[in-house]
């Protein structure tokens, strides 16, 4: 969705000017020691245009974040499968409560990593997501 669901040219205002201008007060005009003038420019160059991505980067994740927060967005985008993967205040449990506590901060940190890496919302993933809640909730994956 980030990527491909929000449209750069219209939807995202242009990075201010002001900014850009701060960016380039803060780079040395000249290159230093022997680098050559236009390895000097390009590098300047590749750092605004990434300084330009990671904004447009960001300003879509905050609109995606913002419409999948909200209920009713999620339902004009079609999107409910995602309702029962968001959980509510009180609902978040660690299923590793009775595990070694030796072994709890590993699995934690292996637990996050999984769960940030995965494609959560390919389609097959929340499928697959809400079967296994439904059927297999009972049972420990071992």
């Amino acid at each position: 969705y980030i990527e491909h669901g929000v449209r750069t040219d219209d939807t995202i205002a242009p990075m201010k000017e002001a900014w850009y201008e701060k960016i380039m007060a803060s780079t040395p005009s000249e290159p230093s020691g022997a680098m050559p003038r236009e390895t000097f420019a390009r590098l300047l160059r590749g750092m605004l245009d990434e300084t330009r991505e990671d904004y447009l980067r960001a300003m879509k994740k905050s609109i995606v974040d913002y419409a999948l927060a909200n209920a009713n967005e999620r339902e004009r985008l079609d999107l409910t499968l995602l309702t029962s993967l968001i959980p509510r205040a009180g609902e978040v449990s660690r299923p590793h409560d009775e595990l070694p506590y030796e072994w709890r901060a590993n699995v934690e940190a292996s637990r996050e990593d999984v769960a940030w890496t995965l494609q959560t919302l390919n389609p097959h993933a929340l499928i697959l997501s809400e079967t296994w809640e439904t059927k297999y909730a009972t049972r420990r994956f071992v």
